[in-house]
């Protein structure tokens, strides 16, 4: 195990929190996303690929900074972007249901600001 500094300490806490503190904003913008391939009907390669990358990045900073729960649930939204890659436009419910499980755990994610929903969660399949 590496023992940490006083100093590297307080900058790894630091950069916790700022993580913490953009989780929402980063969240929203996978949101976005999302939002705009559901508006258009189809998970064309651009949006995809805009997702993807936004969903990687998160995945990837959640991981280095100890959010588990957040960086599984973005790694199974940027799986299934990737799966979507180049396939026939298909349906986009898989991509809702993994965006707002990402939401959730990162409404619970400590030091995480909170952001109004701008709209209703996904509907359960019947």
């Amino acid at each position: 195990m590496v023992m940490l500094t006083t100093r590297q300490d307080l900058e790894l806490r630091r950069l916790r929190q700022a993580f913490a503190a953009q989780l929402p904003d980063r969240v929203h913008a996978i949101e976005t996303a999302l939002s705009e391939m559901q508006a258009a009907g189809a998970a064309d390669d651009e949006r995809l690929e805009a997702l993807f990358h936004l969903a990687h990045r998160l995945c990837g900073s959640a991981g280095i900074y100890g959010y588990q729960e957040v960086h599984l649930a973005a790694a199974a939204l940027e799986c299934a972007a990737q799966s979507l890659r180049g396939a026939p436009a298909g349906s986009l419910d898989d991509l809702r249901r993994l965006f707002d499980a990402l939401e959730r755990v990162s409404a619970g994610a400590p030091g995480a600001a909170r952001r109004r929903r701008s709209r209703p969660p996904a509907s359960s399949p019947r």
